[in-house]
Formats: C-alpha cells, sequence, structure tokens
C-alpha cells in the first residue's frame, strides 16, 4: 500500500510540475501577446490620425480647385502643393 500511494504521489508531482510549466509559458505567451496587441493598437490609432490629415487636405485641395479655373488652377495647385510640402516638413520635425 505504501509503495502504491508513493507512485500516486509521484505521478501527482509530476503533473503538477508539468501544469505549473505549462501556466508559466501561457502566462509568458500573453504578456508577448499584450505588447504585440497594444504595438498594433498605436499603429493603427497614427494610421488613423494620418488618413484622417488626409482626408483633410483632401477636402481642402477640392474645394480650392472647384473655386478656381483655367490657369489660376494650375498655378493654385503648385502653391497649394508647396505649402502642403512645407506643412509636412514642419510636422515630420515636431513629430521627431
Amino acid at each position: 500500500m505504501t509503495d502504491e500511494k508513493e507512485i500516486i504521489v509521484k505521478e501527482f508531482r509530476d503533473k503538477f510540475a508539468r501544469l505549473v510549466a505549462i501556466c508559466d509559458r501561457l502566462k509568458s505567451e500573453c504578456v508577448k501577446l499584450e505588447a504585440s496587441n497594444k504595438e498594433l493598437e498605436d499603429k493603427m490609432k497614427n494610421r488613423e490620425s494620418d488618413y484622417q490629415q488626409l482626408k483633410l487636405r483632401y477636402e481642402n485641395m477640392k474645394t480650392v480647385v472647384s473655386l478656381l479655373d483655367g490657369k489660376d488652377k494650375h498655378d493654385a495647385k503648385i502653391y497649394l502643393n508647396r505649402i502642403v510640402r512645407d506643412i509636412d516638413k514642419c510636422l515630420s520635425m515636431l513629430l521627431d
């Protein structure tokens, strides 16, 4: 009977040790996944912000173009493109 109890206790300890190891591995994987999730959420927020800025620029450009015609339209596009590039440079300097 004692040998049977020792065998049962040994099997229980082995199974418990494996269970603890699995639990530790899953905790580690969970931490990695949470970090990856946060990184992806941050990227998504940045992309959404970029999208909104581009959308606003597009709407502004559409408005200006609709107000102009002919040669003035071409000159206005060149001028606005230069302004947009300057703004982009300023924004990139601020974000760096």
